[in-house]
Formats: C-alpha cells, structure tokens, sequence
C-alpha cells in the first residue's frame, strides 16, 4: 500500500459529528421510522417562501408518503450514496468548493441524524463507491484521478496504478478485492478492472462500451455505470446517436447479454439499481432541474413509469440522482 497522506489543504478538521436542524420538514420526519433496506435517497429541488434551495431527501420506496428531507439550507447537496449497509449515505455539497473543482463531501449517519463534513475540493458528478465493509471510499478528484478515502484516520491514498495505468474514476467493486474503474492506458480511455491498490488486472472488452466521437461530437459511448455485483450487470446511461436522447440499457461484463429499456426518446441518466435488482431507478432530465423526476423500470415487465415526480413532495420542483 501506498503511504497515506491527510488532505489538509481547504480541509475541515472536524473530529465530532455535527448535528443540522432541520428548515424544511415532511409530516414524518418526527416519527420517520422506514427500515434502510426500503429507503431511496434522491435530490430534491424545492421553493419555500421564493427562495430555491436543494436538499437529499429520504423516502419509502413502497410509500412515497414516508419521506424525510435530511439537509437544511446550509447546504446544497447532491448526488447521495448509500453504504453497503445503508447506515450511512455520503454526498456532495456545492455550497463547499474549492476554485470550482467540484463538491465538498459529507458523512450522514441514518441512524443518528448527523453529518461529518469530510474535505472539499472532489468532482461530485463522479459518485464515490464504498469498499466492501464501509471503512471508505473510492472516489475521483479533480485532475487528481483515483483516491482512496479511510473514515477512521480521515486519510486519502492516492492510487496511480503505474506508468502505463491511469485510473481515474471508480465504477464498482467486483467482489470484496477488485475495483472497476474508468482509466487510460498507454494512453487509451475505456473500463477496466484493478485491484484494491489501484493496479492495472483486466480490460472489459464489452462492444457496448465502445466510444465512437466524430469531430468531438459522441456519437456512442456509455456514461454513469452503476454496478450490480451479486448478479454481475451493469445499468447505465446510453449515448446512441440515432435517437435523440439517452437510453437505460443493461449490459454484463462481456456484452453477451444487452437489453435497452428506454426509447431514446428523453434524456434518461443517473441509473442505479432498486430492489431485489428487479427494479431500475433513474433521473428523466428536462432543461433544467426544475422538472426533472425520477422514473422506474420494472425489468421483469419492462413498464417504465413516474417514481418520483415533481410536486409529490410539497414544495418539490424536481428531484434527480436516486440511489437505492
């Protein structure tokens, strides 16, 4: 292993947990009491009194009317991610940047109701992925590539993988030793699996993952891969340029098995997977965020229809980023 280093520059040097009262409140958030594995964690976009803010909100997935809104307008927060256990989500928070790098992220623990700010300056568009046991996370900063971040000496290792081995942006873990991630080597971009240290082991040669760019324009190319382990298939968003938007496809490592689910007809991204992997959760776009909704996909029936759409929540304008 590398030698860890403490990211101390624009860090927070916070040890205790911090408590976040709450400015906008759902009718259970006193009584809240769904258990984590039916919890789904969205973005939501709200007005309260004209004035725009942007929160992670907690809801049931069988019972929409169960929510929580965790994040007061301290905040600006996005993109959260549940740990294995789903006991604690991480997420970005846009009010906390560094030279426009990216989100500063945050530690919420469910079952105390508090947040540990951890450091600033990482791209948020680029979620963390939790190791095996929830001790850290593998997570992308800003022209920096592939770190890895341990909760317990609030430490980052940087993983270089080698010369000829870059990687830059983790994916998922294939089992409890190996990580897939987006990388370049001798220079070529493309999915690759590495061990915990950040070390080259395999190409994914999957044909649907192939980048096709014309003038600069993508004209094929696969973006958000979210990772299924226990049935080893990916969901992910689908830049085909003979439909106008994005398609939710699904793909093994591979290729050997493809199935796309929507027409291409909306712009459809930020894919993960919901219960029993039987459902498919993803962010429906529009012009704006104001609007967006979070739709599902029933793979056994192939329907797709509304989850999560603006106005289901009071106050909602739109809500992107599910994780399950």
């Amino acid at each position: 292993m590398k030698k860890l280093f403490i990211l101390c520059f624009l860090s927070i040097t916070v040890i205790s947990l911090l408590s976040c009262k709450k400015d906008i409140n759902g009718p259970n958030n006193n009584g809240f009491n769904v258990h984590p594995e039916n919890l789904v964690a969205v973005t939501g976009y709200f007005e309260k009194n004209g004035v725009h803010s942007t929160h992670i909100v907690l809801v049931d997935f069988y019972n929409l009317k169960n929510y929580k809104i965790i994040t007061d307008t301290t905040m600006r927060a996005v993109e959260p991610r549940f740990s294995n256990d789903k006991r604690k989500i991480v997420f970005g928070d846009y009010y906390h940047y560094a030279f426009d790098a990216g989100a500063g992220l945050v530690l919420y623990d469910l079952m105390n109701d508090t947040f540990l700010p951890l450091y600033y300056r990482i791209v948020s568009d680029v979620p963390p992925v939790w190791n095996y046991d929830d001790t850290g996370i593998y997570y992308n900063v800003y022209m920096g590539g592939l770190l890895f971040y341990l909760f317990s000496i609030q430490a980052s290792e940087s993983l270089h993988g080698g010369q000829d081995f870059l990687p830059y942006w983790p994916v998922g873990l294939k089992g409890q030793d190996t990580i897939i991630v987006f990388a370049y080597k001798d220079g070529k971009p493309g999915f690759y699996l590495a061990d915990l240290n950040g070390n080259y082991l395999s190409t994914i040669n999957n044909p649907y993952f192939e980048l096709i760019q014309v003038n600069s324009v993508t004209k094929k190319g696969v973006t958000n891969l979210n990772w299924n382990d226990k049935y080893g298939l990916f969901v992910y968003s689908e830049i085909d340029s003979s439909v106008d938007g994005r398609k939710i496809s699904v793909t093994n490592l591979d290729g050997s098995y493809y199935r796309s689910y929507t027409s291409g007809d909306y712009n459809d991204d930020h894919p993960v997977w919901g219960p029993e992997s039987r459902y498919i959760l993803f962010e429906r776009k529009h012009k704006s965020p104001l609007g967006y909704r979070i739709m599902l996909i029933d793979r056994e029936t192939g329907t797709v229809q509304d989850f999560l759409k603006p106005g289901d929540i009071p106050g909602s304008l739109g809500f992107r980023y599910p994780d399950y």
